[in-house]
């Protein structure tokens, strides 16, 4: 399917398959063609997509933050909370958001980077596919 559309893909909620193989999760391919969409994954929190043999902590989500930053670049990143009925999630509210910014750094993104993530990427994409 993502070959034959021709605009920007927008997956909301998923991680990265070679870091937890979840079905959900996107493969190194998909991820590299939702990129070459000019498309935006939305990395999500629930347990099982994070990291599958233990509780996943903030290090884990990161960690496929910093894979698919690798991958595709920051560009093509947004979160995908789904506090919408997930029971376990790596940040349990939106309280918990409050962290990212100073874990985010940590990691060695910048602030103008951190603004794509958290809200520049999606909505160029959203403005794209609903234009």
């Amino acid at each position: 399917a993502i070959d034959e559309y021709q605009g920007p893909i927008l997956v909301t909620h998923a991680n990265a398959r070679s870091i937890c193989d979840h079905p959900r999760n996107l493969s190194d391919s998909q991820l590299k063609s939702l990129a070459e969409s000019g498309g935006v994954i939305g990395l999500n929190q629930v347990s099982d997509f994070v990291k599958k043999d233990k509780k996943p902590d903030l290090d884990d989500f990161l960690n496929h933050v910093d894979y698919v930053a690798s991958l595709i670049g920051v560009q093509h990143i947004a979160l995908g909370s789904d506090f919408d009925g997930a029971d376990h999630v790596v940040l349990p509210g939106i309280d918990a958001y409050a962290r990212l910014e100073n874990c985010f750094l940590q990691r060695g993104f910048s602030r103008q980077e951190m603004e794509m993530i958290f809200n520049n990427n999606v909505e160029r994409v959203l403005r794209q596919i609903l234009k």
